[in-house]
């Protein structure tokens, strides 16, 4: 209700605020929080503008994350083979070695051939038992034994072979030297002979020694 016997109030005339309501523009007073800044309200009927599209020009997009990993044991995906437990590792006792040498025994055919080859050899002096020897010496006794006697009794030969030949050179000056030369092929036909005989002999399943040797080799 108004004052009738105040004055009329003019209609274009500004009211004065009332007490304790904020003043627009002015700072608050102290102990008030500040008014939040907000944008206009829009206007009755208006429509808000739409966002830009995923993807237009000018818009920032977001990179996209590698999909993540299927889980351990998934279907399809390939799990790697488990070594056994309480299997050996490599280099423990009892574990073949890289790089070992096999040294696998040999069969009683293999010995026997290579027995008689050692003997054999003979007929080119010691070079063929020395191979046969070097080569089975470790896999075989019995080619050992019997390619190491070939061996000693074709060195024999041969260093009877080279004395012939030196000194029949050295004393063919006074007529005796001329009869050694002609010896010399002695060393080498008996050689020949007994590796026959030896290979023979230990082909029909037997072992052989020579009638004489000198057995360097041990």
């Amino acid at each position: 209700m108004t004052d009738p016997n105040g004055p009329a109030a003019t209609p274009d005339e500004p009211q004065a605020p009332q007490f304790g309501a904020p003043t627009p523009g002015a700072a608050p007073a102290p102990g008030q929080p500040a008014q939040p800044f907000s944008s206009p309200a829009p206007a009755p009927g208006s429509v808000p503008p739409a966002p830009p599209a995923y993807g237009a020009p000018g818009q920032q997009v977001p990179p996209q994350q590698p999909p993540a990993a299927p889980p351990y044991g998934a279907p399809g995906q390939q799990v790697p083979p488990q070594q056994p437990y309480g299997a050996p590792q490599y280099g423990a006792p009892g574990q073949p070695q890289y790089g070992a040498p096999a040294g696998a025994p040999m069969s009683p055919q293999d010995e026997k051939q290579w027995a008689m080859l050692g003997h054999l050899g003979g007929i080119l002096m010691w070079l063929g038992p020395l191979i046969v020897f070097l080569v089975y010496k470790d896999r075989s006794a019995f080619v050992r034994q019997e390619s190491k006697e070939a061996l000693n009794f074709q060195i024999l030969m041969t260093i009877g072979l080279v004395g012939l030949l030196v000194i029949g050179t050295i004393t063919s000056v006074i007529g005796v030297g001329l009869i050694l030369l002609g010896l010399a092929w002695v060393p080498s036909v008996i050689g020949i002979i007994f590796a026959i005989i030896g290979a023979v002999r230990v082909n029909g399943g037997g072992s052989y020694r020579y009638p004489f040797n000198w057995r360097i080799i041990k």
